[in-house]
């Protein structure tokens, strides 16, 4: 009988030193958002996971640069990432700053692709076109994802709100990113919004 109780506390003392681990290592496959916090005394959070996975996949390319989770590019024909780790959950606020100077840069974020140029912006959603702009040079792109049915894209030029586009974001959604045409430019830092679900 004691040895029961034994090899019962022994399992039942493994079971707490080994569960923190396993729900942390699960917490990591994915990019989750953190919480909306106390309206207006929230601050944007880095999106940590991401940026250093496009850090690293930025490496060993010369005309890449990765600093303080911009990333920078010059004259690249075909740049390729895709995050590993997928964001997840209906409720999520995240933003990513912008400049393409030159070439061709496309975002993608899930289902939903963003097709930029200088002075232009495409928005497609399960590859049907649903938003374009060819007057202006965008500075970011802001997904807002309140429930299921209240998802929309904005973005901003010269800090001026542009448009509002309502779009369907399906999750676990992917991050992806495509440099190509000699691009120019940056892409940086993505940030979870906090403070104003």
């Amino acid at each position: 009988m004691i040895k029961i109780i034994c090899f019962i506390c022994i399992i039942f003392f493994l079971t707490i030193a080994v569960l923190p681990y396993s729900l942390l290592a699960k917490k990591n496959d994915t990019l989750r958002y953190p919480g909306n916090g106390i309206s207006l005394l929230s601050k944007n959070k880095s999106i940590e996971l991401l940026n250093n996975e496009i850090e690293h996949h930025s490496r060993g390319n010369s005309n890449l640069s990765f600093q303080k989770g911009i990333l920078s590019f010059n004259k690249v024909d075909s740049f390729r990432f895709k995050s590993e780790k997928p964001i997840v959950g209906e409720k999520f606020c995240l933003k990513t700053g912008l400049l393409v100077e030159e070439g061709e840069v496309t975002i993608g974020i899930g289902n939903v692709k963003y097709v930029m140029k200088k002075n232009s912006i495409q928005i497609f959603a399960n590859d049907a076109k649903v938003y374009e702009n060819n007057e202006t040079n965008v500075d970011d792109i802001v997904v807002e994802a309140f429930s299921k049915e209240r998802i929309s894209t904005r973005f901003h030029s010269d800090k001026r709100l542009v448009k509002i586009v309502k779009i369907d974001i399906k999750t676990p959604a992917n991050i992806e990113i495509k440099i190509s045409r000699k691009g120019k430019g940056y892409i940086g830092p993505w940030v979870w919004l906090r403070g104003y679900m």
